[in-house]
């Protein structure tokens, strides 16, 4: 584990997860600790994530919000970081469930989320948690931690390519 001091905040970079409820996974698969609202870590460490601070004051005042706000500049800027790789991860208490936000769902994000369910299966309480995945093209889908981390991201498109070139050929 590495602890980075960004400002007042402290971003904890790992390669395996913690207690926290949230994440950032950056486009590499390092593992971010959200501590406060996904926002706020972007806010408080603008060039972690390609930023500066004057361009999300910027896209801020373009919607006339204030710094911070879960509005149209936060969507306008969350929208952009997982179009570059980004993967936005929170824990729904109240569902037991994962929410994980991607841009797609290729090899390299299935790598990082059967990577990230092992660690998930490695904590006994979030062991039997579900894994809600949103990809940008409006495509979601649903599996156990447990799932996930026995391969069935990759099974699944596998088992639709076959599909698929039954239906063409």
């Amino acid at each position: 584990m590495n602890i980075r001091k960004k400002g007042k905040r402290f971003i904890v970079v790992s390669e395996s997860i913690k207690e926290a409820s949230a994440y950032w996974i950056s486009p590499s698969g390092k593992i971010y600790d959200v501590r406060d609202k996904h926002i706020n870590n972007i806010i408080s460490n603008p060039d972690m994530f390609g930023y500066t601070k004057d361009e999300i004051e910027k896209i801020y005042k373009k919607y006339k919000e204030p710094m911070g706000l879960e509005g149209k500049a936060r969507e306008e800027i969350m929208k952009d970081l997982i179009n570059k790789g980004w993967i936005r991860v929170r824990f729904n208490k109240k569902r037991q469930q994962w929410i994980i936000q991607l841009n797609k769902l290729d090899k390299k994000r299935k790598d990082i989320m059967y990577r990230f369910a092992n660690e998930v299966i490695k904590k006994s309480q979030w062991k039997y948690t579900d894994f809600f995945i949103t990809q940008n093209s409006g495509l979601s889908l649903s599996h156990s931690a447990v799932d996930v981390a026995n391969d069935v991201l990759y099974e699944k498109i596998e088992k639709k390519q076959k599909r698929f070139i039954l239906i063409v050929g």
